[in-house]
């Protein structure tokens, strides 16, 4: 168990401040905070095969709202990350690789935590990620009804909405699970 513990602080983003905010905004943050930490690890446990995850509305690159509703009936992979995180930006290349192999099985969708809206719309462009991209910016909600403890985060959900598999950190795991769940057997 300490190895997997020690290999997930090594693959992935923890939740600390390089929010790219200003002083004045955190101090204001800070002065109204909630710790949520409770909560998150609460909502993370939930992550079990057959969850229900809810339903959440974000804004996409073109500026419309759309709602994991709007994938029903698809399998989908939904990726927690931001263009700050050393480790979502360097499991990039491989999640187009796997986007490009299975996009007619699963649908990516790409969801930007804890930066600018700026950052977000650049990082997208920068690294001409192809699948759907929404933008979560600071809200906690979201953060807090999938617990989310750490970037990346990945989970698979089936055309029900129902978690198949949750990846905490950069996962070769997530990988394994794609091919297990949808290469063609010969």
């Amino acid at each position: 168990m300490a190895m997997i513990v020690i290999a997930t602080a090594f693959s992935s983003c923890g939740n600390g401040n390089r929010s790219g905010k200003t002083a004045e905004t955190k101090t204001a943050e800070a002065q109204t905070a909630v710790d949520t930490t409770e909560l998150k690890k609460m909502n993370w446990e939930k992550m079990k095969p057959g969850y229900a995850v809810p339903d959440f509305t974000l804004m996409g690159l073109d500026g419309k709202e759309m709602s994991l509703s709007d994938f029903k009936g698809k399998y989908v992979l939904l990726d927690f990350w931001g263009t700050w995180c050393r480790w979502c930006v360097k499991g990039l290349p491989e999640m187009k690789e796997y986007y490009a192999r299975y996009a007619d099985k699963i649908e990516f969708v790409g969801i930007s935590c804890r930066e600018s809206e700026e950052a977000w719309r650049e990082g997208v462009g920068t690294h001409a990620l192809p699948w759907t991209n929404l933008y979560n910016g600071y809200d906690q909600t979201l953060i807090v009804d999938y617990g989310i403890q750490g970037y990346p985060t990945k989970i698979i959900l089936d055309a029900e909405g129902k978690v198949v598999e949750a990846f905490l950190g950069e996962d070769p795991a997530l990988y394994e699970k794609l091919d297990e769940m949808f290469a063609q057997k010969s």
